[in-house]
Order: C-alpha cells, then structure tokens, then sequence
C-alpha cells in the first residue's frame, strides 16, 4: 500500500477507527473488531477500487463506498412505525 497507493488512500488501524467513531457515535457492537480486519483503506477524492472477474460486463455505479467525503458519510436513516 505504502508503495503504490500512498496518492490514493490512507491505511489505518481497525481499533483506532472504531475508537474515534468512524463507524458510528455508541459503543461498539461486539462482533465488529472481527468483521472490520486488522486495517481498514480509506480513499482519497476522486479514487475507487474496483475489481471485475475476467469476462465480466463493467457496470456503472452512482456511489461508492470507500472514503469520509460528506456525501459518502451522510446516509439517511428511514424510520417506519406500524
């Protein structure tokens, strides 16, 4: 990462993101640590990753998820009461 990527993205410590509410404001849920990794990537502006299996149509997509821009952190939330 450090070699190719560094213009790209920012590399960081699972553990710290989660301590510093990157994944949401209240305590953690238990399984999180183990379903984030060790290292999470975050893209700067203007960059994705994206990977096709060989043969694969490209399609387009309207977002991505990957960096901390407001538009990639604002997701609405939709609360129904029956």
């Amino acid at each position: 990462m450090r070699k190719h990527f560094t213009k790209k993205c920012t590399v960081h410590k699972s553990e710290d993101l989660i301590k510093n509410n990157y994944f949401g404001l209240f305590k953690p849920n238990k399984n999180l640590f183990d379903r984030v990794g060790d290292y999470v990537i975050i893209m700067k502006d203007n960059y994705a990753i994206r990977d096709r299996i060989l043969g694969e149509k490209e399609e387009k997509h309207i977002g991505r998820h990957g960096g901390i821009s407001k538009e990639e952190m604002y997701v609405p939330l939709i609360f129904a009461k029956k």
